[in-house]
């Protein structure tokens, strides 16, 4: 049985699992965003707001939000939240991250690797 997308991202925001990417720890860090403000933009993906996102995925986005059997992601401005269904996860990541690695290498340690084999210097 499927986890409602809604309770998953309740319990995920409450035990305080949010999992975000290497540039947005740098920014929260940086006091460029907050943990506060990336539950903000959270708030609005629960509530079918999914930023800039086309209307007809938008639309069949929030037609999955009751059965979160379906990846969904938001597009706010430079930053993504991205519903993994298979794994019940949340991530917050930048546009960059989110159109240039894979899902494993959005940790500093995995993506050391990735850039190693794909991104030489």
């Amino acid at each position: 049985m499927k986890i409602n997308f809604n309770d998953s991202v309740k319990s995920l925001v409450d035990a305080g699992k949010i999992r975000y990417s290497t540039d947005i720890k740098t920014k929260i860090e940086a006091g460029e965003i907050t943990k506060e403000d990336i539950n903000a933009l959270i708030r609005k993906m629960v509530n079918k707001d999914f930023g800039s996102v086309e209307a007809e995925r938008a639309r069949r986005f929030g037609n999955r939000l009751e059965t979160g059997d379906k990846d969904i992601y938001g597009v706010y401005d430079d930053i993504i939240l991205y519903y993994d269904a298979s794994r019940d996860q949340l991530t917050a990541v930048t546009e960059d991250e989110f159109s240039h690695y894979y899902v494993v290498d959005w940790t500093e340690t995995e993506r050391k690797g990735f850039n190693e084999r794909y991104n030489p210097q």
